[in-house]
């Protein structure tokens, strides 16, 4: 598949998704505090990010591992900085890696490369996308002013979606 066309794909859903956030209920999907459930967290940056990751989902899991150390299956949260990707991060994934991650049913939590790290505020800092077993996608902005809010709420979100498919 032509990662134009899936890049295409990806932005008229979101703009879907936002559509339907504006307009949903706005306890659909609230974040009145973590559960701790333990999830592996694969992330996809340099260590001092990873650092930031394991210390923001500190009440959801202590499994946030770097990609150098464990490499993703279908049970697990794959987290990639948007930022350290385009800047050519060490050993980074490809788009063909991040295509099979997603036609793996694998949750993608994709932290945007627009701004620095420190100046990422509100929803629109993170975006998260899951392809389901019978071919449906859906695409997901998680809740929050601050990247803890969010990241928590990204990651409640790709647990449920592991936890209901398991």
């Amino acid at each position: 598949m032509n990662i134009k066309i899936l890049m295409g794909a990806l932005v008229l859903a979101l703009v879907c998704v936002v559509a339907l956030v504006v307009i949903a209920p706005p306890n659909s999907h609230s974040i009145h505090g973590p559960d701790f459930t333990n999830r592996d967290v694969i992330v996809f940056s340099d260590e001092a990010f990873m650092t930031e990751v394991k210390t923001i989902l500190t009440d959801s899991t202590e499994k946030v591992e770097s990609f150098k150390r464990i490499a993703p299956s279908n049970k697990d949260i794959v987290l990639i900085d948007g930022g350290w990707l385009a800047a050519g991060g060490a050993d980074s994934p490809s788009k063909d890696q991040i295509k099979m991650w997603f036609d793996s049913n694998i949750p993608l939590i994709y932290v945007n490369d627009d701004l620095p790290l420190n100046k990422r505020t509100g929803n629109n800092m993170v975006y998260c996308t899951y392809l389901y077993p019978d071919g449906d996608a859906t695409l997901y902005l998680p809740h929050g002013d601050k990247l803890n809010e969010v990241l928590v709420d990204a990651y409640k979100w790709a647990d449920d979606i592991l936890t209901a498919t398991s």
